[in-house]
This record gives structure tokens, sequence and C-alpha cells, in this order.
């Protein structure tokens, strides 16, 4: 018998490096015929609830109005600032060149700077021979809300999946010094994988860390400990025993979450009007979402609770082992989303409707 609940496989338990979580598996994305965009930077900015009918037929709620909880993220657009190649060598991948939008746009005043130009292009296309990753160097657009969170690195890498090394360098070139918007990597009634940083809940003991039972009340020394923490023989405490240590502030990632709504803000989808609930009013709840603000950029609603506190970077990729449940395969049809405040009892759902109510 163990002393300790809990997966070992989450060891070790120690702080993340970055706040901005990466990945770059994508498995089956790999072996597309075409390059394409498949993960994005976006931020955390607070949770709602939705009312919507379950269309499983299976269900013993079905055709029947469900409440769920969703996860409202902001997805800022992403500026394109270079391209990136890499090569495999010894299993490990080496930056090969790096080609960045200030050598394309190079204006030709004197001679230095042709010259220049033309020893950058002639490097980059010997590093095509043994070129096998491309990636994009982005860099994220930061409205007033996310400034309140401090410095942090703004310039991440995004890998480009699919297609050939030539058609892979051809997409990266166009979208060099543009913009990519959420829209164009996820569409709504997606499965996507997230990615990030769980709140820190700092140094804990093991009744906390690992979940283990307490001791009888009238314990000597305390009763909040493990009992035996191993063998006389062998002399030194295995790594299976629950320790006290670090808890929260790790790299958590979550497979085949459903996406309901993808809101842009170009046109009327930003809105939280739906064919049910024909009350004009903002995504926004009332008085802006707490410690966030107001919401300016697309967003997407994602289904449950996302790891991390208030504007922590979320990862999201498509999901690279997709598994054809009905749950994941049903389509979405939310009948009303909640607007109203998160700072008191949230009576109204818009300052129009509060006017008329008063």
């Amino acid at each position: 018998e163990h002393p300790r609940i809990g997966s070992l496989g989450f060891l070790p338990k120690k702080r993340s490096n970055t706040l901005f979580p990466h990945s770059y598996n994508y498995y089956r994305n790999h072996y597309l015929p075409y390059p394409v965009l498949k993960s994005f930077y976006t931020f955390k900015v607070g949770s709602s609830h939705v009312s919507k009918t379950s269309l499983l037929t299976q269900g013993r709620y079905n055709k029947q109005d469900i409440t769920d909880e969703v996860t409202i993220i902001e997805c800022p657009p992403i500026r394109v600032l270079g391209i990136c190649l890499y090569t495999l060598s010894e299993h490990k991948l080496v930056k090969l060149n790096f080609l960045s939008s200030k050598i394309i746009n190079l204006e030709s005043i004197g001679n230095k700077n042709q010259m220049h130009q033309k020893i950058c292009e002639q490097n980059f296309k010997n590093s095509l021979i043994h070129c096998s990753v491309v990636r994009l160097l982005c860099g994220i657009k930061q409205n007033n809300s996310l400034k309140k969170m401090g410095s942090f690195r703004k310039n991440l890498e995004i890998q480009i999946c699919g297609g050939s090394i030539k058609a892979t360098i051809e997409f990266a070139l166009k979208l060099l010094n543009k913009n990519i918007f959420i829209s164009s990597v996820i569409h709504e009634d997606d499965t996507i994988d997230i990615s990030s940083v769980s709140k820190g809940r700092g140094t804990k003991g093991v009744v906390s860390r690992w979940g283990i039972t307490r001791l009888p009340r009238k314990t000597r020394r305390g009763l909040r400990k493990v009992a035996c923490i191993g063998a006389w023989t062998p002399s030194r405490v295995s790594w299976t025993i629950a320790r006290s240590g670090q808890k929260g502030f790790n790299i958590r990632t979550q497979l085949n979450r459903k996406v309901y709504k993808l809101g842009t803000n170009e046109n009327f989808s930003f809105f939280a009007n739906t064919s049910f609930d024909i009350t004009t009013k903002n995504i926004n709840s009332m008085g802006g979402f707490k410690n966030f603000g107001i919401l300016h950029h697309d967003y997407i609603l994602l289904k449950g609770s996302v790891p991390g506190t208030i504007k922590r970077p979320v990862f999201i990729r498509a999901c690279v082992n997709f598994s054809a449940t009905n749950k994941n395969l049903e389509k979405t049809t939310i009948k009303f989303i909640d607007t109203s405040s998160k700072r008191g009892k949230g009576k109204y759902q818009s300052s129009s409707d509060k006017f008329l109510k008063n």
C-alpha cells in the first residue's frame, strides 16, 4: 500500500520556466499534403455559462436544454516577424537560418545594403537544402488590459504543419509581415488541445500536495504527515513516497476541448446574440470581466475551465488525437449566453436591460 494518492506521471512537480507553453508535437497534422497553421497563442479572460440544446440521441438529456460552463479566451491577432529554418542533427533541432521582414523589405540605399541583401539571400538558399522544419517568428499584440500583466516575452515561434519544404517556404513568405487571425486556424465546433500554466499555490505539505489521509488526532509530532517513509533497507527515501514541496504553477495540457463559439471583431458574431435570445448585447459582462477589463479582440468560447489565472497565456493547437465520440461530433446550438456582472448578484444582462426594468 502506497502512502499517497496521486499520479506519479506528473513528477517532477516543479515550477514552470515560462508563462508561454509550447508544443511541437502535431502527429497526424505533419502528414497533410498542404502547409497550414495549426496553433495559436491566446489569453484567458474569464468564465461564464451558456444554455444550449443537447443533441445527443443516446443521452438522457436528448433535445433538452442544459447549462454548461464556458471559458472566454481572447485571441488578439499575431504579427509574423520572420521565418526560422531548422534541421535535424543527432535527433535534435538546430537552427539553420533566420529571415526577417527587414531583410526582405530592405531598401537599396548604397552598395552596402545591396551586398548585405544578396549575402542574406544566398545564405537562405543554401540553408533550404538541409531544412526539415519551418517555423514563424510571431509577435503578440498587446492591449491595455494585458499590459498590466508586466513585462513578458512577446516574440514566439509557431510551426507550420504539412506540405513539402518548398511549399512551406512559399506559404511562410506570403504570411511575412502580415497578421494572423484565430478564424484562419480554428472554427466553431472544432475540438482543440490547450496548454497553460496552472495557478501557483506555493510550498505545500503532503496532505494538500498528494491528498494523503491524515493520521489520528492523538498522533505525536503532528498528524499531517506520512507515517512511514520507507523500510530500514534500502536506507534512502524512494521517489514514490509523498513529500512536501511546490504545488501548482505547472504546465498542463488538456486534450479534445470543444469550441462552442468563435467571435470575430469585424462582424456580428462578436455580440452575444443568438437566434433564441435577440437582445442586442456585447460579449463583455456588465462592468467588464473581473481582473481583466473589456474584451476588444476576437474570442472563443471554450467548454469547461482552463488552468491558470486571468490574463494568463493559453496555447491552442488542433487536436492531435481526435476521438470521434458523440460529444465531440455534436453540433452546438447555443440558446443563451450569460453576460451579467461577475462582481455582484448579476441581475441584468445589459445596460439597456437595466434601464428598461428600472
